[in-house]
């Protein structure tokens, strides 16, 4: 069974089905397009005829509430730039007044220094430096010796083993039958 193909004809089938879906698809935005103008209109009658009747306690409390919060913001904003003002202000008069009155301030604060550091018992202050500083040297002199102590048993200990390996050596030692002899080969 032979078929021919006829690629013509089959060109020709896609350009009807193509003019087919372009005529539904027109068919579709205009029945769109009408249901949306009804719509539209509906909805331009329907905000025709609606009043809409809102309270004035409701308008009043609306308005109420927003100038409170105005308000509260100005307040905020007026406070934080008076506090800034203010304590520039105040801090260059403390300063002023500060230097103007720098001798009578130094005075005032070596009198007060003199007071303190002659209430000071000097003899239990002598005592409780030298007790602090006894301590600490102590402790710095206690752990030298250690070290040194440590040094001289690891020398010790060297020479012991030393010692004990040459006499080994040149001694040996021999067991007889009648107690123990000593040896020079």
């Amino acid at each position: 069974m032979r078929s021919n193909f006829d690629i013509d004809g089959l060109g020709a089938l896609g350009v009807i089905i193509g003019l087919g879906g372009l005529i539904f698809a027109a068919w579709q935005a205009k029945k769109t397009d009408d249901i949306t103008k009804k719509l539209g209109m509906a909805m331009d009658e329907v905000e025709k005829k609606t009043t809409i009747d809102i309270q004035q306690s409701i308008v009043d409390h609306a308005t109420e509430k927003a100038v409170d919060r105005e308000v509260k913001l100005a307040v905020a904003n007026t406070a934080k730039e008076v506090h800034e003002e203010y304590k520039g202000v105040l801090t260059d008069k403390v300063k002023e007044a500060v230097n103007n009155n720098l001798s009578a301030i130094d005075s005032a604060v070596e009198a007060k220094a003199k007071e303190l550091v002659d209430g000071i018992d000097k003899v239990q202050f002598q005592k409780r430096i030298t007790d602090e500083g006894a301590k600490i040297l102590s402790s710095d002199f206690t752990g030298s010796l250690n070290g040194l102590l440590a040094d001289a048993k690891g020398k010790i200990s060297y020479m012991t083993n030393t010692v004990t390996g040459l006499a080994e050596a040149f001694m040996p030692i021999r067991k007889a039958s009648s107690g123990v002899n000593f040896h020079i080969d």
